[in-house]
């Protein structure tokens, strides 16, 4: 008996195991999608300021410093294109969720955002 439950155990074990951080893996996925694009900043530069889009403009201010939200010319410098798609797909602290946004929306945002006063 002691036997069976020690196998159902090691069976359950495996079993979760094997399913993995589901999250964590479509996440990965995600951004590595983003990473593959190419990002056009002028395409980039109509999502950060567009009213219907994400209008990033409306935290981070029109040069990406001068809004409520995080001084983008202090911040994204030190980020990685990965940290950047995270925090735009996912969001990060009190930045919002953008999942609206395609991979290739993404990915010319971050390269509009690199061009901001940096």
């Amino acid at each position: 008996m002691k036997y069976a439950a020690w196998i159902s155990i090691l069976a359950m074990t495996f079993a979760v195991a094997a399913c993995g951080d589901d999250e964590s893996t479509g996440e990965a996925q995600d951004v590595s999608d983003i990473l593959a694009l190419t990002g056009d900043a002028t395409a980039g530069g109509a999502i950060y300021t567009g009213a219907g889009t994400c209008a990033s403009a409306s935290c981070h201010g029109s040069t990406g410093d001068d809004g409520a939200g995080a001084k983008l010319t202090e911040v994204v410098p030190g980020l990685s294109d990965e940290a950047m798609a995270l925090s735009i797909r996912y969001g990060k602290g009190t930045m919002t969720a953008q999942p609206n946004l395609t991979a290739q929306q993404i990915a010319d945002s971050i390269a509009y955002i690199k061009t901001l006063g940096m």
